[in-house]
């Protein structure tokens, strides 16, 4: 008999806790953009802790890459101890207004800062590989799940595909390269569509594993009758208040990480 589902994860915050990595390649990032910033401008250069830990906690309202070249000039340019007022409370706030405020204000170019975020983190790989791939932890359990699976798993990320491809290699987790779909395969909604209609995947539901809310929210609207089921990871970057509205969702599911691993066995 076939297996019924289809497994679509999403990768940060759901495989990999690559917020360290992301704060870090934030600031080399804002420093390569704009050299006149206090910043390192190489992986093996001191971060400012409190600047490494303040880019983590807004974590959560980050939706793509790029934007954290955004918040690492923001960071910079904030008193470094009034971070809370200065840069955490407007970015928890309204990041997506703030955003494209910044953007019009700075002058700045989407695919532009998509180029600087991946170039910084290409210079870093090359330059010291094992650093930046230990920087990048996955999940507990997560890869013993994954190559347990008895049904097929799909990776769907906002992270460039080769970024995605080096952290499955180096922890053995076991998903054929066209199984990943990163940043240049399209959005989120339109590859859950491109898997849906594979024949191979006919009559199958697809079980879409994502730790943003928005996301899963505008999955919900634009794909309503899909065979497709929604699991927030309570694990991810995610908050208790964003956890509360999850919850009363009618189409999505709060998912622990527990029950996530065992749901591949």
């Amino acid at each position: 008999m076939s297996d019924p589902f289809v497994y679509a994860l999403d990768f940060d915050g759901v495989i990999c806790d690559s917020a360290n990595e992301s704060s870090r390649t934030a600031l080399l990032a804002a420093k390569a953009k704009w050299p006149h910033l206090s910043l390192p401008s190489q992986p093996q250069h001191r971060f400012p802790q409190p600047l490494v830990e303040a880019l983590r906690t807004v974590r959560p309202v980050i939706e793509t890459g790029y934007e954290n070249v955004i918040l690492g000039r923001l960071v910079a340019e904030a008193d470094e101890n009034d971070l809370q007022n200065q840069f955490i409370d407007p970015v928890m706030d309204d990041w997506p207004a703030l955003r494209d405020n910044l953007m019009t204000e700075w002058e700045l170019d989407k695919d532009e800062l998509i180029s600087v975020f991946g170039g910084v983190r290409d210079g870093w790989i090359n330059d010291d590989l094992l650093s930046w791939l230990n920087t990048n932890k996955f999940f507990p359990d997560v890869v013993h799940g994954i190559n347990s699976a008895t049904s097929p798993v799909y990776i769907i990320s906002t992270k460039q595909t080769r970024f995605v491809q080096l952290l499955l290699n180096h922890n053995h987790a076991n998903i054929p390269s066209e199984n990943i779909y990163g940043l240049e395969k399209g959005s989120k909604i339109s590859v859950l569509k491109e898997l849906i209609a594979m024949p191979k995947n006919a009559g199958k539901q697809v079980m879409f594993v994502e730790d943003r809310y928005e996301t899963l929210e505008k999955v919900s609207l634009s794909m309503l009758g899909q065979p497709l089921q929604l699991f927030l990871a309570t694990w991810g970057y995610n908050t208790s208040v964003v956890r509360r509205v999850a919850d009363k969702h009618p189409f999505i599911t709060l998912l622990d990480l527990p029950t996530f691993v065992n749901k591949f066995q």
